[in-house]
């Protein structure tokens, strides 16, 4: 179960760069990532809440990039703090 959980942490840090990537270079992201937003927005109650689970799941990201930082690479230094 550990695996697991530490294989999604590292999917999710990586379509989080991917989404940030996609901000600065192209418009389309931008356009699919507002559209996305205003889609959850009008659906109500239900919207609001995947919005907020969505940005909760997002929130280990950052943390995710340090260490990758602090470990120089994906190596075994790594995945045994991830």
């Amino acid at each position: 179960m550990n695996i697991i959980n530490k294989i999604i942490t590292l999917l999710t840090t990586l379509i989080m760069i991917l989404i940030l990537v996609g901000l600065v270079f192209s418009s389309s992201v931008r356009n699919n990532l507002i559209d996305l937003s205003e889609n959850l927005y009008n659906s109500g109650p239900v919207g609001i809440l995947v919005a907020i689970w969505l940005i909760w799941s997002f929130s280990t990201a950052p943390k995710t990039l340090k260490k990758l930082y602090n470990a120089k690479g994906l190596n075994s230094k790594f995945w045994k703090n991830l």
